[in-house]
């Protein structure tokens, strides 16, 4: 959560409000110990994020002078890259790499649409508008489980960016910056994820190229959307793995997406 925390003074474009408030958020939420307030709570965590983002916005816009030529989004990516890289290469004291520690088997659980897409759907409006200053002219979409009626769903948010190819190198420094990498995920020039597991609910981020190869998000949602009977039959593959592993969970509704996401043959005369 820390690393969410990041630089915002003397930014060229401009640090926007929504970046300071995600960060004043994240950081009353390390402090706090809570990613989302109990309801007696509620009152001094929301006051205490609006005075630690108005005291951010003074010091970055009106109180710091500048020793230097402005910041940039792209250049503080390569650097927090670059910080990942070091952190991954670094040995122990002998000398020697650590040793891998196994990762914990991840399990999957379920939970209702209604139950899920009312705090989901209002965490993206929040999100839309943060996104919207990072990257100018994106298409933003709330894509996944939470956004299809009638689906089981884990209870994240998923969001889709999509641009244009020629603007796809910018955008993907700019969540970078402010966004942990997907680590799971493949990085391509026309893909890329990102995620934020200490948001309520937790957050995943697709960047795609319009019309791209990985361009399906939306489409997909669409088709769902039209058909009951799929959503169904997902339901179905989501109640056999309810408790089980992610990794076999990901693997059956991949094979179950395939067929769907295919180009539709080319009928001859």
């Amino acid at each position: 959560m820390c690393r969410n925390i990041r630089v915002l003074a003397h930014f060229e474009p401009p640090t926007t409000d929504d970046e300071i408030r995600a960060v004043a958020l994240q950081y009353v939420r390390k402090v706090s110990g809570a990613t989302k307030p109990s309801r007696a709570n509620a009152a001094a965590f929301d006051a205490a994020v609006a005075e630690i983002a108005a005291a951010t916005e003074r010091l970055v816009r009106q109180s710091l002078v500048p020793a230097g030529p402005p910041r940039t989004r792209e250049r503080e990516a390569m650097k927090a890259r670059a910080r990942g890289q070091k952190r991954e290469a670094r040995s122990s004291p002998s000398g020697r790499p650590y040793e891998p520690v196994p990762a914990p088997v991840e399990r999957v659980r379920f939970v209702a649409f209604g139950q899920a897409a009312p705090l989901a759907e209002a965490a993206f409006g929040r999100w839309q508008g943060l996104i919207a200053g990072l990257v100018p002219g994106a298409i933003i979409e709330h894509v996944g489980a939470t956004s299809i009626p009638g689906s089981l769903t884990k209870g994240d948010l998923d969001i889709c960016v999509r641009v244009r190819s020629d603007a796809f190198a910018h955008a993907d420094a700019a969540l970078a910056a402010t966004f942990a990498r997907n680590v799971g995920s493949t990085h391509t020039p026309t893909y890329a994820s990102f995620t934020d597991d200490s948001a309520e609910p937790p957050l995943g981020i697709q960047l795609v190229v319009a019309d791209g190869p990985e361009d399906f998000f939306v489409r997909l949602r669409e088709l769902l959307r039209g058909s009951p009977e799929l959503v169904g039959e997902l339901n179905a593959i989501r109640r056999r793995h309810e408790g089980g592993e992610m990794g076999a969970y990901r693997k059956e509704k991949a094979a179950f997406y395939e067929p769907l996401l295919a180009p539709p043959a080319l009928g001859g005369d």
